[in-house]
C-alpha cells in the first residue's frame, strides 16, 4: 500500500510580516496612520540622483555645428550627459619571457612571469575572478558560462570551468582564515547571527559573524553552543579544560552536585584535553553521563579552554539575539534591539483599544531606540543617565492589553544585555 501523497497546496499559507526594518531604518515609521487608526494612501517615493554615484572613464565633446548660431552667440561652457556602457573585450597577453642559456651550467635560465599569473595556468585573473561570479551571483549553469566564453573569443574548456569548483579555489581558504583572524583582532564589539541553507539537499545553517570593519559567514550543519564556538575558534580541534571557570558555568548550567563532585574526582585540574580523550574519560566515570549532562560538560570545558586559549583572539563583547546558544560564551552579552522588537510585531490584538496601546507601543519602543543611535554618535555620561532612566520608564509601561504587558515585562528582564 503506497503512502498518502505530499500534495503541495494551491495557495501559499500567509505569513505575518514580524520585520522590523521599516521602523529601524525610519524615525518617523509608524506615523502613516489618519485620526481613524487607517493608513494613509502609499506616498510617492522620492528618487534619489544616481549621477554622482556614477564613475566617469572618459569625456568626449559633443561640437555644435557653428553655422546654425545667430552673430551674438557666446559659449557658456557644457551641458554634460552621462550614457552608460560596458565594454567586455579580451585581453590576451603574451608574455615573452627572455631566455637565457649557460653552456657551463647546461641550464635555461628564464624571465619570472607577473606574480597575478604566476602559477596559476593559462588563464588570467580577469576569468578566475569571472567564474565564481557567474556561478554564485548570476546562477548560470557551467554550459552557459562556457558559451559567454566562447562568444568573446576565449578559449576555454568545460573541464576547466568544472574544476573550479572543486578544487580551482582552495587557495581562498587561507585569505578567509587570514581576514577573519585579522577582524577578530579589531573592534571593541563583534556581532553574530544564523540564518537557514541548503547543503546538498540537506538543512543547514549559515552564521554571520561581523563588526563596522569585516563580514565572515560560515555554514554548518549544527548551531549549537559547541559549533558556536568552532567559529569563534576559527574551526581549531576543539580542547577541553576543567577548571574554576568550568566548575562556574557548570554551577549556571544546573548540573547536579553529584555530578559535579564526580567531575572533580576523574579529571585533572588545568588539563588540557583533545576531544576524543575528553570523551573516553566521561565513558568511563563511575558515574553514567547521560546525554544532556555530556553536552553541558563538554561545553563548559570548551569554553574555559577558549578563554584560556591565546592563539585566536576572545571575542569579549557579543550581540546577538536572546539564543541560548551564545549564552556563557562571552565575558559581555549585548542583545539586538532589532531581534527584540519582532516579538511585539507577533502580537494580534483583537480588540480596537489593545491595536491602539501595541501601535501606541511600538511607536515610543522605535522611538527610544532612535535616541539609542544617536547617542553612539556622540556619548557623554548625562546622556547615558537620562536613557537609563527613560528605558526604565518605558518598559514599566503598564496597558489593558495582558499580552502586551508580559512582552514588555521580558524586554525589562533582558536590561543589561540591552543597554550594554
Amino acid at each position: 500500500e503506497q503512502g498518502k501523497p505530499d500534495i503541495k497546496a494551491n495557495t501559499k499559507k500567509k505569513q505575518g510580516n514580524h520585520s522590523s526594518e521599516n521602523e529601524r531604518k525610519n524615525k518617523n515609521a509608524g506615523c502613516d496612520k489618519d485620526d481613524n487608526g487607517n493608513k494613509d494612501k502609499k506616498q510617492k517615493r522620492k528618487r534619489q540622483s544616481k549621477v554622482s554615484k556614477i564613475k566617469v572613464d572618459r569625456d568626449e565633446v559633443c561640437p555644435i555645428d557653428k553655422s546654425i548660431l545667430p552673430a551674438d552667440a557666446v559659449f557658456k561652457g557644457y551641458s554634460d550627459s552621462i550614457i552608460q556602457d560596458i565594454k567586455i573585450i579580451t585581453d590576451n597577453v603574451r608574455y615573452r619571457r627572455e631566455v637565457y642559456y649557460s653552456a657551463s651550467s647546461n641550464k635555461s635560465y628564464y624571465g619570472d612571469l607577473p606574480t597575478e599569473v604566476a602559477g596559476h595556468g593559462e588563464y588570467g585573473v580577469g576569468i578566475r575572478s569571472l567564474l565564481p561570479l557567474f556561478k554564485s551571483e548570476c546562477h548560470l549553469s557551467e554550459k552557459s558560462i562556457l558559451s559567454f566564453f566562447h562568444n568573446f573569443g576565449i578559449i576555454i574548456s568545460p573541464a576547466y570551468i568544472s574544476n573550479q569548483w572543486t578544487k580551482g579555489y582552495d587557495f581562498l581558504h587561507q585569505e578567509k582564515s587570514d581576514i577573519y583572524q585579522s577582524g577578530l583582532k579589531n573592534g571593541s564589539y563583534h556581532q553574530i547571527d544564523d540564518t537557514a541553507a541548503r547543503v546538498k539537499g540537506k538543512n543547514h545553517h549559515t552564521h554571520i559573524i561581523c563588526n563596522s570593519s569585516f563580514s565572515a559567514f560560515f555554514t554548518t550543519a549544527r548551531k549549537d553552543r559547541l559549533t558556536v564556538l568552532d567559529i569563534f575558534k576559527n574551526f581549531s580541534p576543539r580542547e577541553f579544560v576543567y577548571n574554576s571557570t568550568a566548575i562556574n558555568i557548570l554551577k549556571s548550567f544546573k548540573l547536579s552536585r553529584k555530578m559535579r563532585k564526580a567531575l572533580d574526582r576523574t579529571l585533572k585540574d588545568k588539563n588540557k584535553y583533545d576531544e576524543a580523550s575528553f570523551e573516553q574519560i566521561l565513558d568511563a566515570m563511575p558515574l553514567k553521563v547521560g546525554p544532556n549532562q555530556r553536552t553541558r560538560i563538554k561545553e563548559a570545558c570548551a569554553i574555559a579552554a577558549y578563554w584560556q586559549q591565546t592563539d585566536i583572539p576572545i571575542i569579549k563583547r557579543l550581540i546577538c539575539d536572546d539564543a541560548p546558544q551564545f549564552k556563557q560564551l562571552t565575558k559581555y552579552l549585548g542583545l539586538c534591539w532589532i531581534h527584540d522588537g519582532r516579538h511585539y510585531k507577533k502580537l494580534t490584538p483583537i480588540f480596537k483599544c489593545h491595536q491602539q496601546a501595541l501601535d501606541d507601543f511600538i511607536k515610543r519602543y522605535w522611538d527610544y531606540y532612535h535616541q539609542l543611535l544617536d547617542y553612539t554618535k556622540a556619548p557623554n555620561p548625562c546622556q547615558s543617565i537620562r536613557l537609563a532612566k527613560e528605558f526604565d520608564d518605558l518598559f514599566n509601561t503598564h496597558t489593558d492589553y495582558e499580552q502586551l504587558n508580559n512582552r514588555i515585562a521580558k524586554t525589562l528582564a533582558k536590561r543589561e544585555e540591552l543597554l550594554l
